[in-house]
């Protein structure tokens, strides 16, 4: 700690309020509300097909030791998209037919 003068200056000249957090008094920082969407934001129509393709093409690519065209970022961000809106199931039952 620094040594503080008689007049309530520091060594290095500050004062004691200079701090920033001694002036304000505690719990008196401003709230932030953070309120949830009305309603779920909708997917497009095609989405889901769209996306199954995608999903379908990624995984022949890998049971066949080729390049993935798309990145792993999208592909994880599109599963995730689909199983926020309860479509996972679908995906589930459409996946053993790849390959076949």
């Amino acid at each position: 700690a620094l040594p503080i003068s008689p007049g309530g200056h520091h060594a290095n000249g500050l004062t004691k309020a200079a701090s920033g957090f001694s002036s304000t008094k505690p719990g008196s920082a401003k709230k932030l509300v953070i309120k949830n969407f009305k309603d779920k934001p909708k997917l497009p129509d095609n989405y889901t097909d769209e996306t199954w393709q995608k999903l379908k093409e990624a995984v022949e690519a890998i049971q066949k030791s080729t390049s993935i065209k798309y990145n792993l970022e999208e592909l994880y961000q599109a599963v995730e998209n689909l199983c926020s809106y309860k479509i996972s199931a679908n995906l589930y039952k459409q996946l053993p037919q790849i390959g076949r």
